[in-house]
């Protein structure tokens, strides 16, 4: 699903459930503001972002830049499911969702706490590009 607009839910208390990723940061509506302007670092890439929050600057990326694939991350259960159902919302596709559109990039939302993280976790990914805000 492409188009301009990214819809999402989320918590107006800046810490909740023990996590600040149910907010969205200034700095996560800066990067998906320069996505949009640099399209080319992601098209037709497969992108891991760290500490993806509510999803802003992915579901902009994922709507705008035609990555081939896109993983959200987040190391909080509650984040991550906020973030599944944030996907959802806008119109795409997890990637257990074998529907085959050529359309919008393979998204996977995964567990993964950033600051103990190994080298292999993070290549088990094999990303092009790394972001977060």
């Amino acid at each position: 699903s492409s188009g301009g607009s990214v819809t999402l839910s989320k918590s107006t208390a800046i810490i909740s459930h023990g996590t600040t990723g149910l907010v969205t940061w200034d700095a996560a509506l800066y990067l998906a503001e320069w996505a949009i302007e640099n399209p080319a670092a992601f098209i037709n890439r497969t992108v891991l972002e760290l500490g993806s929050g509510a999803g802003l600057t992915g579901l902009a990326i994922c709507k705008m830049c035609r990555p081939r694939a896109y993983i959200f991350s987040d190391p909080h259960s509650r984040v991550l499911e906020q973030l599944r159902g944030n996907v959802l919302l806008n119109g795409l596709s997890l990637e257990a969702d074998i529907t085959g559109n050529l359309d919008s990039p393979r998204v996977t939302v995964a567990q993964l706490d950033w600051d103990v993280a190994m080298v292999h976790q993070l290549s088990a990914f094999q990303p092009d590009v790394v972001i977060a805000a």
